[in-house]
């Protein structure tokens, strides 16, 4: 035999390849990287068409990346598909689930010494663990664990406007004047942020 093979037909479109989506978590209200790549059967990066919808939106992928900013916390669906226009690798559409997690928040309080009988203005400032002002939600204030209310028995909320939380005109009372008073802002949250 001199080792010649006839009857030989090239598949064509018959490359298996993977489409590699990672696996990040993203944090809603900002912008997220997800790296994505379609490598052949030698785990070597290969060239072609790439989609990417993420909950049916199209999103477009620069240099293996794309950006991504969801807007609450939840589930997405991401979706890849591609397409080697050479057609020397198979079409291939791969789908993995990202989560949106919401950030936690933390609260500071500012107050001014407070004097029996006149008013005062409170103010709270939220930010995430990054040091991130939170917006959006809304925030109550308590003092030694008493919740504020109007004059008509309900719960002042107070909208939080780039991290801050203002409630203007607060009479001191002589619930404030105990030993070791505790002045709190407790926040909402929001589809973005924990509480």
């Amino acid at each position: 035999r001199d080792g010649t093979v006839s009857g030989n037909k090239p598949v064509v479109g018959g490359r298996n390849i993977t489409i590699n989506i990672a696996d990040v978590e993203l944090l809603p209200g900002e912008e997220n990287n997800i790296t994505i790549n379609v490598t052949n059967s030698f785990d070597e990066v290969i060239e072609g068409n790439i989609t990417v919808t993420i909950d049916d939106e199209e999103i477009p992928i620069n240099d293996g990346v794309v950006k991504y900013t969801p807007e609450k916390a939840g589930d997405v669906t991401v979706k890849v598909t591609y397409v080697d226009p050479n057609r020397n690798y198979q079409t291939k559409t791969e789908t993995s689930t990202l989560t949106a997690i919401k950030r936690n928040s933390t609260a500071q309080t500012v107050i001014e010494e407070p004097v029996l009988g006149e008013t005062t203005e409170l103010t709270a400032q939220f930010y995430d663990d990054n040091g991130i002002a939170v917006n959006g939600g809304k925030a109550i204030f308590r003092i030694n664990g008493k919740t504020l209310r109007n004059d008509q028995g309900e719960v002042i909320y107070v909208d939080v406007v780039n991290g801050t939380a203002t409630l203007p005109d607060v009479n001191i009372t002589g619930e404030w004047m105990k030993p070791d008073t505790t002045i709190q802002a407790v926040y909402s949250g929001t589809d973005e942020f924990d509480p």
